[in-house]
């Protein structure tokens, strides 16, 4: 696994200079834009050989924008994509880690086929909210302006987005339910988590919660409320596995203290859809819940454009073919809104860091029958008694 150091970005051209492969390079029309990228983020390759690979890479991902924004101008979209986006130069492996979910959809456990609605998880009372009687959802809704969205966190290196989406959630429906601001371990759910902690029927739980090697928030929401209760507090346990991409083992002594989150499992925004293309999902239904309820958890298919995003409304269209078994990236999202140029949009808080999209947030075009990247196939809300009982 590559880990970028930060040194004088004179250095690296200095190593570049003395291979002939790269003086060709430097008569390439990216060429300058490469160097503009090396030097924004300190870059610093091992030799010319890497160089070279790192500029083909760098060469294929500003095609790949450069496509991305002819395609945002023919549905004249005000979407954009930055070609020096930071995960230019990073192979498809490289790119691996910044996701987390197995690209199979959901496993048998969380799907029971006996339940009586169709996708709903093998949970006691689980079930799909419906917003309180006679309530009407505003135009617009950000639960960033109403104290239950924290900040923007880096998963780095490691593949647990399901960790980050998971414990985000319960963070917002705490702050919701009327228990405080906190600030909950990634790092304690990550390493803990285990899929031996589950009763699944064979294979039901395999790739599930496997901490960098990714995971489901279903499960994560589950362990938080139903098997430990709680977690401890990021300053009490910090997050260390972005830096590695390692799991990490399991500290017993700094999650012999947890915060206490007396949530009881979780509940769907709209239908959970565990199979096929999902285009007939709720987008109303989800929306009035957000706007009723609180943030929710959302799994999607961040595998075109996201990595390259930089602003505006990312329609539907842009987004890799999405189905139940194409989702591999977990987040959150907080709210939904209008664009007087993007039209209807969710605002979905990532785990890449401040330095991408809108300051860590991407916004998904939204409406009944777009489901733009999969975005309403598995929305999950972490269920506590005083948000629940309307429903």
């Amino acid at each position: 696994m590559m880990v970028f150091r930060t040194s004088i970005y004179c250095a690296v051209l200095a190593v570049a200079a003395a291979s002939p492969s790269v003086v060709k390079m430097e008569v390439h029309p990216k060429w300058g834009l490469f160097q503009e990228f090396v030097g924004k983020y300190n870059r610093v390759y091992s030799g010319a050989t890497e160089t070279a690979m790192r500029f083909d890479t760098f060469v294929a991902h500003a095609a790949d924008v450069e496509e991305l924004t002819r395609k945002a101008k023919e549905l004249n979209s005000n979407v954009e994509f930055d070609v020096l986006a930071k995960f230019a130069d990073r192979t498809t492996e490289e790119k691996k880690p910044y996701f987390g979910i197995p690209r199979t959809g959901m496993t048998g456990a969380l799907f029971s086929p006996e339940d009586d609605d169709s996708g709903m998880p093998d949970y006691p009372g689980a079930r799909t909210r419906k917003p309180p009687a006679n309530f009407t959802a505003p135009a617009a809704w950000d639960w960033r302006d109403h104290g239950a969205v924290g900040k923007v966190r880096d998963q780095d290196q490691c593949g647990d987005c399901w960790a980050f989406s998971a414990t985000e959630e319960v963070e917002s429906m705490m702050a919701v339910a009327g228990q405080g601001s906190n600030v909950l371990s990634v790092q304690e759910l990550t390493s803990c988590d285990k899929k031996t902690k589950w009763n699944c029927p064979a294979g039901d739980c395999n790739g599930m919660d496997a901490g960098c090697n990714g995971g489901d928030p279903a499960f994560g929401i589950l362990y938080i409320c139903n098997v430990s209760m709680g977690l401890a507090s990021e300053a009490a346990y910090p997050f260390t596995s972005g830096k590695k991409g390692t799991t990490g083992k399991c500290s017993k002594k700094e999650s012999k203290h947890p915060i206490t989150t007396n949530c009881h499992g979780y509940s769907w925004g709209t239908k959970g859809c565990d199979a096929g293309g999902c285009k007939g999902q709720d987008e109303e239904l989800m929306k009035a819940n957000v706007a009723a309820y609180g943030p929710v958890a959302v799994s999607v298919d961040a595998e075109k454009g996201w990595q390259s995003y930089k602003k505006g409304v990312m329609p539907a269209k842009l987004c890799a073919p999405s189905g139940a078994n194409s989702l591999d990236h977990a987040v959150q999202l907080v709210g939904y809104g209008t664009d007087p140029e993007g039209g209807d949009y969710w605002w979905v808080r990532n785990s890449w860091n401040t330095d991408w999209g809108e300051k860590g947030y991407i916004r998904l075009a939204r409406g009944d029958g777009v489901n733009a990247c999969g975005v309403a196939d598995q929305p999950l809300f972490a269920d506590f008694l005083t948000n629940y009982t309307s429903f």
